[in-house]
C-alpha cells in the first residue's frame, strides 16, 4: 500500500513538472504584419538630395583666417578655416542645378574682412575643381589724419613670408598759376603707383608707416605675391588681387592748426558736458564764479562809498 503511494506522488510530480515545462516553453504570438496598402507593402521613409555634381575649391590667405564661401543664386554656402601657411580647402560642396557666381570672403584673425572676391559660375551637369584661389590682403589705418608730430601706420594682414606692394595716389591741390596755365578747374588725381614694397612675417602681418610730407588727401591700397614654393609654381610669383582702398588726409601748415585748436575745443566741449551731468562738480564750478562776483559786489560797494565821502 504504500509503495502505490509513493508510485501515484511519483506520477503526479512528472505531471505537474510536464506542464510546468510547457507553459514556460510556449511560443510568443507572431509580430503584427506591416501595413499594407493595396497589397503593397508601406514604403520605408528615404532621403536624398537631388543632383550628382561636387565643386572642390581650394586656395591661399592668411593663417587662421575664416574663409566664406557663397553663391549669387544663394543656393550654396560654407566656411573653413585656412591652415598656418594660409591654405584653405572646401571639400566636395554639393552643387545644385542653379548655382550662380560664386563669392569668397576671408575675415583674418583681427577681425578684418577682405574685398568679396567673385569667381565665375561653375560649368553644369560636371565636378567642378578650381585652385590656388588668392585672396585679397586685409588693410587697416590707425587713423585718417596724418600729421608729423605723431606716426600713422597702415597694417593688416595676407600669406606668411610673402612680398607686400603697396599703391598710392594723391589728389593735389592745383595753385592759381596751374589753373590760368592749364585750364584746370578742379583738383587732379596723380596716377597710380607702387609706393613701396614690405614683406609679411610668418604669422602674415605687415605694417609701414604712412606718408606726411605733401598735404593731400590720399588713397592707399595693396597686393600681395604668394611665395611660388608655398603653392607649387616655379618661377613664378602670382600677385592677389587688391585690398580695399582707404583714404587719409595730410594736413598743412594751417590745416593742422585748425585741427588742433578743434581738438582743444572738443576737449573743453567734453569737460563742461562732465560737469552738467555731475551735480556736484557743478556746486565745485558755481562756487569760484559766486566768489568773483561777490568780490566784484563788495569791491564796487566800496568805491562808491569812497566817491561819496570825497564829495562831501
Amino acid at each position: 500500500m504504500d509503495k502505490q503511494k509513493k508510485q501515484i506522488l511519483f506520477l503526479g510530480l512528472v505531471i505537474f513538472l510536464i506542464v510546468i515545462a510547457n507553459l514556460i516553453n510556449k511560443p510568443s504570438p507572431p509580430p503584427p504584419e506591416t501595413p499594407t496598402v493595396k497589397g503593397i507593402q508601406a514604403p520605408t521613409k528615404v532621403s536624398a538630395r537631388i543632383g550628382e555634381y561636387y565643386l572642390t575649391l581650394s586656395g591661399w590667405t592668411s593663417p587662421f583666417a575664416l574663409v566664406t564661401l557663397t553663391s549669387s543664386a544663394n543656393s550654396l554656402s560654407g566656411r573653413v578655416t585656412a591652415d598656418q601657411n594660409g591654405f584653405f580647402l572646401f571639400r566636395f560642396v554639393f552643387l545644385p542645378n542653379k548655382v550662380g557666381e560664386l563669392c569668397l570672403i576671408a575675415q583674418d584673425t583681427n577681425g578684418q574682412a577682405s574685398p568679396p572676391l567673385f569667381l565665375p559660375e561653375p560649368v553644369n551637369n560636371q565636378n567642378v575643381v578650381m585652385e590656388n584661389i588668392l585672396m585679397p590682403p586685409t588693410l587697416n589705418l590707425s587713423t585718417g589724419i596724418v600729421t608729423n608730430e605723431e606716426t600713422a601706420i597702415a597694417s593688416g594682414r595676407t600669406f606668411p613670408d610673402s612680398r607686400v606692394r603697396v599703391y598710392l595716389y594723391a589728389q593735389t591741390e592745383t595753385t592759381l598759376w596751374q589753373i590760368i596755365q592749364e585750364n584746370l578747374v578742379k583738383s587732379v588725381f596723380a596716377k597710380t603707383a607702387p609706393f613701396l614694397d614690405v614683406q609679411s612675417d610668418d604669422q602674415g602681418d605687415f605694417e609701414f608707416n604712412l606718408p606726411s610730407a605733401e598735404p593731400a588727401e590720399q588713397k592707399i591700397f595693396v597686393a600681395s605675391f604668394l611665395k611660388p614654393n608655398l603653392a607649387g609654381f616655379k618661377d613664378e610669383e602670382p600677385g592677389s588681387p587688391k585690398s580695399f582702398t582707404l583714404s587719409f588726409k595730410s594736413l598743412s601748415f594751417w590745416e593742422k592748426i585748425a585741427y588742433f585748436f578743434g581738438l582743444i575745443l572738443i576737449q573743453i566741449f567734453l569737460w563742461i558736458r562732465a560737469i552738467i551731468d555731475d551735480p556736484v562738480k557743478i556746486i565745485w564750478l558755481e562756487i569760484p564764479i559766486l566768489s568773483f562776483l561777490f568780490v566784484k559786489v563788495l569791491l564796487r560797494g566800496i568805491r562808491e562809498k569812497e566817491t561819496t565821502t570825497n564829495n562831501l
